[in-house]
Parts: C-alpha cells; structure tokens; sequence
C-alpha cells in the first residue's frame, strides 16, 4: 500500500466525457452533470457556493481529467498546466480575497491532487511546468506546516497531513515533513474514536471516510516497518459494529448530522470493511451474511441502534442519537429519532442542506426546528457550545431483552429534557399493531415554559392528526400505524408541511440545495414540568 490511493479512479465513460468536454468545450466538470465554463481563465473570479468553491479549489475536477493514455493526453496536460497559471495570476498567494482558495481542507485537497497530476502527466510536461506544479505544492505544503493553520482533531486535520505525507516525496527541501505528519496524524486518529470505536464527529458518513484512512494508516505502519500501534488497530476493528449497524434496511446511512441520503453502496465504501456482515448490510441481504447482532448501544458515544431482523427488509430499525462529541458535522439533533418500518422512512430528520450559511434553508437544516427534539420558548440550541459537550448523553436502561434506553440533554439554561425511547414486546401491543415503539420525554425546570416538541415524518408518509392520535399513512393513503400522545395536562397539536412562514418548518433535503416538502406535528404545551408519551403503534 502506497499513498497513492488518496487519487480517486472516477468512472471511465465520466472520464471520457469530461475530457472531451475540458480539450473542445472549455468545460471543467465538476460532476457528470455539472459543468462550469472556464472562461479564458476567470472561472476562478466568481462567487461561488462554499460547497463548489470547495471543489474548485480543491482541484477535485482534476480526477476526471486523468490520462487514458491516448494522443488527447497531450492537450489535456496542456491546458492543465494553463489552468493552473491562471488559478495563480487570479487568486495570488494567501491570504487570498477568493473564498475558499486557502481554506484548510481545500489546500490539502488541492495539494493531493496536483501530486496525482504529477504522476498522471509528468513525463509530458516540460522541465518548466514540472517546476511550476511543485511550486504551487511547496506554496500549500508551507500553509499545512503551520500549527495555526492545521485543523487539528478533526478530519480536515486528517486530510492535511496525509497532504504533506504524500507531498514529501514530490519536492524537494522535505526533511521531517513525513514524520511531523504521520505523528499528527497518530495523534488524531488516537483521539478521535470513543472506546466503541465510533468516531466523534457524529457522522455515519464520515465516521466510514475516516475509517478507511485509518485502515490505510495502519496498512502503511506496517510497511515503514516501524512500531505498530496496536490499540489502533483494533479500534478500526471496533469500528466496523457501528458502521453495519448505522445502515438501514434501505441500505443508507441513518441520516444523522451532516450525513446525506442514498445508498451507502454508491458511495465507494464497499471495501473499506472485509467481512461477510459488512458486506451483507450494504448490499440489503444480497451478497454475505446477517449480523450476529440486532442493536448497537454505546453509551460514549451517545448513540443506540435496534434491528428487529436483519433477514427482513420490511422489519423495523430505530437509530437514537443522545451526543455532543465534536463541533465538527454537527446539527442540533440532541435526542433525535430515526425510524424505518416497511421499507419507509416513519420518522426522519430534515437531513443536510450543505454549508452556504447566507442560505435560509442550510440554517435550519443546522437547528433544532429540523430535527425530532425539543424546542424551548421558541428557540432551539445553537449547533455547537464546546463548553456544553457534557450535558448531553445516554444510558441504557435495565430491562432483560427489551430494547430500552435513555438520553438527556441538559444544554438549555434551567430546563434538563431526558427521553425514553423503548421497543415494546410483542405481548404489549394492540391488536391491529406489530410493533411498538413508546418515547417517554421528560422535561423538567423550576419555571414555566412554553415547550414544543416535533416530530418530522419521512417524505414518503402523511401524517393524519385527529384529537391526540395521529393517523400515518403512506403516499396511496394506506395505514401504516398510529401516533398516540399522552399527558396529564393539555396537549396542542399543530401539523406543517411545506412552510415558509412564519418560520421555514416541514421540509426535508433529497440533496444541497434542494428542499422538498414534508408532515411535520409540533406538539404544544405551557408547564415548568411535564412528561409526555408518544406511542407508536405500526401495522
């Protein structure tokens, strides 16, 4: 194993037209339907989405360029080496009035790619362009050196010191450049998992990325034949439980945080894990075999999963999340529900929306209001209060085969909110229910509060409230259970979908940037203390 895995392999018919497209059209693609003109090189003056200056600057349009070893290479590497000097004469050396050119994971991603430019193309550039190149890698690699500017415990951390990692051995001047990043990187990798071996920045999808680089770290300490660290070792081996235990019968990620929709196979993640269990929840029972497991508890990190059965892709699997481990990813999602039953979302999250924060919509995906929690006086938590981390958490509760856990969040100032969240027996429901799942919330302070809390339902069902039940139905209208709702006082239930006033409420995102609509219930009420119960009765 080399570093040179960090050089993505795009897919060939991509690769073919996004050649052509960059040598006859002027078109870099920045996905296989997404294009953007390079404009006699001034591409790299306009304004720009964080998410697509990211990749611009980053240079991530470059992977669709490589060679394919045909006279067009000529032209390509070409007008690479062209496309960088206009990079150069547009956003000059840091700091840079361009957003984004000198951000921290977008040098470390732009450095990585030009040394895969290098060895895709280096025998046909000059002595001259070669040099440039380098240049342009010294100029970032003098950037990641930098204490201040190394985003350290994080993954962009990561990212940049495997940038230096592999830029050590294509410039010159590189003495201890390999080993101050291996070391940092040794450090981060230490600190980033909890004992369960989940990583702390919330993120089913980048707990699986970081993952992988930890696999290649240790595949590479074995290479250097220097000391192996055991203990990291076996933390990506624990790592592996809460990666097949986050995907859900629909064989996507739990949509926890900054993690986005869709099939986790799609995603190149196929063999970051080996095992016939991995292999068997990615691809929904057709390839491997069912894990010996049905839930996933870990109390560090804050997170409990339950999957009645692996074999049965209509069964139910609930994800809870009671966590603050990191800033990084983060949405305020304390004590959210994930629930999947019939092979459709029940309850769900609004999902991400990416990171333009001018974009009112990318600032509620972020807040309470688009996730299954509380919401205190009308305001939620803010995303992140490093000096909070403790006052959110999780315990698993006693009860001999039942699924029963408990979280708290005691984040809002005078009010500690804990929730219950059971699996009932089969010997405890009605009898036009399969499944039950009880959610206790109690909420607790010394004064009284308008209290609210919400309850997002997947894009494919309607919720139907009548008195304190709540129909749900899927999109042929069709019941698929019951929400029921009690407590000793009065109870308001308001339902929303779609709304952008007063406040944007009852939308979900199938990716950045786009919003659809979806039935939300906000559930009202005026007291210092009170506990509710929801019931979830599923057919």
């Amino acid at each position: 194993m080399t570093l040179d895995y960090l050089f993505p392999k795009r897919n060939m018919l991509a690769m073919r037209d996004a050649r052509s497209r960059f040598v006859d059209r002027d078109l870099m693609t920045i996905q296989p339907r997404q294009t953007l003109r390079l404009e006699d090189g001034q591409v790299w003056r306009h304004r720009r989405t964080r998410s697509l200056a990211r990749q611009m600057h980053g240079w991530l349009f470059y992977y669709y360029l490589r060679p394919f070893h045909i006279d067009l290479d000529d032209a390509i590497a070409e007008k690479l080496i062209w496309l960088l000097h206009t990079w150069r004469d547009v956003v000059g050396l840091p700091p840079s009035r361009i957003p984004m050119s000198y951000h921290d994971e977008s040098t470390a991603q732009r450095t990585i790619a030009l040394c895969c430019l290098l060895d895709d193309y280096g025998p046909l550039l000059s002595a001259s362009d070669q040099t440039f190149v380098k240049d342009i890698i010294r100029e970032g690699v003098d950037l990641l050196v930098q204490d201040e500017f190394h985003s350290a415990g994080t993954n962009h951390g990561m990212f940049q010191d495997l940038a230096l990692m592999l830029a050590s051995s294509y410039i010159d001047d590189n003495e201890g450049l390999y080993d101050l990043a291996f070391g940092r990187l040794t450090a981060y990798f230490k600190s980033s998992y909890t004992a369960e071996g989940v990583h702390k920045e919330q993120s089913p999808d980048y707990h699986v990325i970081v993952s992988r680089h930890l696999k290649e770290y240790n595949q590479l300490q074995g290479q250097q034949a220097s000391t192996t660290e055991q203990s990291l070792r076996e933390v990506f081996k624990a790592s592996e439980r809460y990666a097949i235990a986050t995907i859900s019968p629909l064989g996507s990620f739990a949509p926890v945080s900054d993690t986005p929709p869709g099939p986790v196979l799609g995603r190149g993640y196929g063999r970051v894990y080996n095992s016939d269990s991995y292999r068997y929840a990615l691809t929904q029972g057709a390839l491997g075999t069912p894990p010996d497991f049905d839930r996933f508890i870990a109390d560090e990190a804050g997170v409990a999963i339950f999957r009645e059965d692996w074999r049965d892709l209509d069964s139910l699997y609930l994800h809870f999340v009671a966590a603050y481990n990191s800033d990084y990813h983060k949405h305020s999602d304390e004590l959210s529900v994930y629930l999947v039953y019939k092979g459709l979302e029940i309850l769900r999250e609004a999902g991400p929306n990416g990171y333009e924060m001018s974009d009112p919509y990318t600032i509620y995906a972020f807040s309470s209001f688009a996730h299954n929690t509380l919401i205190v006086d009308g305001e939620g938590l803010p995303r992140i209060d490093p000096t909070k981390m403790d006052k959110v958490g999780l315990q698993q509760v006693e009860q001999q085969g039942m699924f029963d856990v408990k979280g708290f969040n005691h984040r809002y100032e005078g009010v500690k909110h804990s929730r219950r969240v059971t699996v009932q027996p089969q010997d405890d429901q009605p009898n036009d229910a399969k499944r039950h799942v009880r959610i206790i919330d109690t909420i607790e302070s010394a004064d009284l509060h308008q209290y609210t809390l919400l309850w997002h339902f997947g894009p494919d069902v309607r919720a139907r409230p009548s008195g304190d039940t709540v129909v749900i139905q899927n999109a042929s209208n069709e019941n698929l259970g019951h929400l029921r709702l009690r407590s000793e006082g009065d109870l308001k239930i308001v339902q929303r979908r779609g709304e952008e006033t007063p406040d944007i409420q009852g939308w979900y995102f199938p990716k950045n940037g786009v919003h659809k609509p979806a039935d939300v219930l906000q559930v009202e009420f005026s007291a210092a203390t009170r506990e509710v119960t929801t019931d979830i009765y599923l057919y």
